[in-house]
């Protein structure tokens, strides 16, 4: 088991967002950096992980609607995988 902490507080895009994603999982070089290549990547793993995101308001603020894409993304992840998320 394994959890990445995301702090709102230091991600003002959703670059910031995929950058932090990538290096925190440890993604390919090749991580496209957009939601289909997140959940994609996410898929893939068979350990149980989770993010939890802290500051979420902050966050949403600075994604605007990406951040309910983002959401609901990673929440379709969570259906068909070990992968959890907890938003705070």
């Amino acid at each position: 088991m394994r959890a990445v902490y995301l702090n709102g507080v230091n991600i003002h895009d959703k670059d910031d967002l995929h950058q932090f994603l990538k290096e925190e999982f440890a993604f390919p070089d090749y991580y496209g950096q957009n939601l289909d290549a997140l959940v994609d990547a996410l898929a893939d793993r068979s350990q149980k992980e989770f993010l939890v995101v802290k500051d979420s308001e902050l966050l949403q603020d600075n994604l605007g609607h990406y951040y309910g894409q983002w959401l609901k993304a990673l929440r379709q992840v969570e259906k068909h995988t070990p992968f959890r998320l907890i938003v705070m």
